[in-house]
């Protein structure tokens, strides 16, 4: 028997090498099958971008030959964060909130999502940079008048203690003591938007005290589905923290050995990536607290197919016309004064134009339509129940983008919104069908999705059942889990099963790697 020495990935859990068995002697497949709850995601409906928007992702996405959804979804966030201090947007009397989005890739490591985040952050970079510059003279000038502040107040305390050591009477100089700090320094606000590496309470204290409007824009999803944040003890917290600012509601931080505080009048958006089986492992831990308080269900899921193998060199635009275009119009919104009253964020309040506020009932009566037990969202409630907020808030972001931020938004606007949010609404269903624990379909995708991976990556066509339950989804290390979901897969012509002595080995199908038989 011919056998071949492979080193194992960088995530294998068993650094050995293994010994993979030759090829077997029939070459003979039957039919492929696609699993219906592992289906291809319909294409991204470009078409319905803004003209400004839609181009600027075309020229970025040929160049990096990243997932347009995952390169749309980077736009997106980014235009997010650019308007949501602008404006609110009112969907109905008495509905008016944020217009912040929350987005979610679902890839790989390097499907280059950075690289995607980083050519639509430009202008936010750059206006942060021109903003910290212009902010120096007056910082130095408030820490000239905080270090004046706290000589005087440190003064009148000393006077107060040595009065009081004296037996004399302290009236007068807890007066002034008063006074003094009614007229505390007040700390310049200085524009801080874009957040990759920060914790949400964290992320919650700085748009408290220091510029009201932020997001989380980051290739790696740990900052907030993983880590210390997302610990047994501070799961919850978190999540309903973040819940509360899409909501753009208040919320107050308590703390027993450091300042408290209250989170108000604040804008976030938040744009991740993360990879399924991270995603998946938060979903075993926190994936029923995660539905049932809508967490996910504010987010607009992307779960796109991976480019990767296919991303032949090509020379960058010279130019980037398209960019050029999207990041000048970014920037002019940028430098458009948001109003802070009182020390809060106080944006303008979006209207639909009549037109534009019967197609926004029309989607939102089609999508509740489909939430009774026999619809086609049923199983997806949670995320529908806020897709029509979804669509107002893009709408208002397409109308500030090629309008500005006031006026009525139109009804062209809300449509191409409706379409986005709904191929939205089929990802996260695609997602879901995986991700449900105790659903016997989903083994069979997250095997399925395994194997394809990991024999790509280490450059083969089979996998031994050891090795799948040593590293797979925990639920597949049950053996009969495991072997429930093999039977489907091989019913299906994905895989087929051959004992070598002890070990059993699966082939998965040359096709689904990319390979003719």
């Amino acid at each position: 028997m011919n056998t071949v020495s492979l080193a194992r990935g960088q995530n294998a859990l068993d650094t050995r090498v293994v010994q993979v068995p030759g090829t077997p002697a029939s070459n003979e497949w039957p039919e492929l099958r696609p699993l219906q709850s592992a289906a291809k995601s319909d294409p991204y409906p470009l078409q319905a971008l803004p003209d400004q928007l839609r181009l600027a992702v075309v020229e970025v996405q040929l160049f990096t030959k990243a997932p347009v959804a995952l390169v749309a979804s980077s736009a997106l966030a980014s235009l997010s964060l650019v308007c949501q201090g602008l404006v609110d947007v009112r969907r109905a009397e008495g509905l008016s909130g944020p217009v912040g989005l929350f987005t979610l890739v679902i890839a790989e490591s390097g499907e280059r999502k950075s690289s995607s985040d980083g050519y639509f952050r430009k202008p936010i970079d750059q206006y942060e940079r021109d903003q910290h510059e212009a902010g120096k003279p007056v910082l130095r000038e408030y820490e000239k008048a905080q270090a004046a502040w706290d000589a005087r107040v440190s003064g009148i305390k000393d006077r107060i203690r040595k009065l009081s050591r004296e037996g004399k009477p302290t009236d007068a100089a807890e007066r002034e003591l008063s006074e003094c700090y009614e007229q505390k320094p007040v700390r310049p606000r200085v524009p801080r938007l874009a957040y990759s590496d920060v914790t949400p309470e964290a992320l919650g204290y700085c748009l408290s005290t220091e510029w009201p409007s932020g997001g989380i824009l980051s290739a790696e999803a740990g900052s907030v589905l993983g880590g210390h944040a997302m610990n047994a003890e501070s799961v919850m917290r978190n999540m309903s923290l973040l819940n509360t600012l899409w909501d753009g509601q208040r919320f107050p931080v308590d703390r027993r050995t450091s300042e408290s505080f209250v989170i108000d009048h604040v804008r976030l958006t938040i744009g991740l990536q993360v990879q399924p089986q991270t995603l998946l492992t938060f979903f075993e831990k926190n994936g029923k607290l995660a539905r049932g308080i809508g967490f996910m269900a504010r987010f607009l899921i992307a779960w796109p197919e991976s480019t990767q193998g296919k991303r032949f060199f090509s020379d960058a635009p010279l130019d980037w016309p398209a960019l050029s275009v999207l990041a000048a119009r970014m920037r002019q919104l940028l430098d458009v004064p948001v109003n802070i009253a009182n020390g809060a964020l106080a944006p303008h309040s979006l209207s639909f134009s009549d037109d534009a506020h019967d197609k926004w009932v029309a989607i939102h009566d089609a999508i509740e339509s489909e939430l009774a037990p026999a619809g086609e969202l049923a199983e997806v409630r949670d995320v529908a129940s806020k897709a029509a907020d979804n669509v107002a808030r893009l709408a208002a972001l397409f109308h500030v983008l090629r309008v500005g931020p006031t006026g009525a938004i139109a009804a062209g606007d809300v449509v191409r919104a409706g379409k986005i949010v709904t191929w939205h609404l089929q990802e996260a269903r695609r997602f879901f069908q995986v991700s449900e624990p105790d659903s016997d379909v989903s083994h069979v995708v997250v095997l399925d999705r395994f194997l394809t991976r990991r024999c790509a990556q280490l450059g083969v066509e089979c996998l031994s059942t050891r090795v799948v339950q040593q590293q797979a989804n925990k639920a597949l290390r049950d053996r009969a889990t495991l072997d429930e979901a093999l039977a489907e897969l091989v019913t299906y012509g994905r895989v087929r099963l051959r004992n070598v002595g002890r070990q059993q080995w699966i082939d998965v199908h040359p096709e689904l790697l990319g390979r003719k038989q």
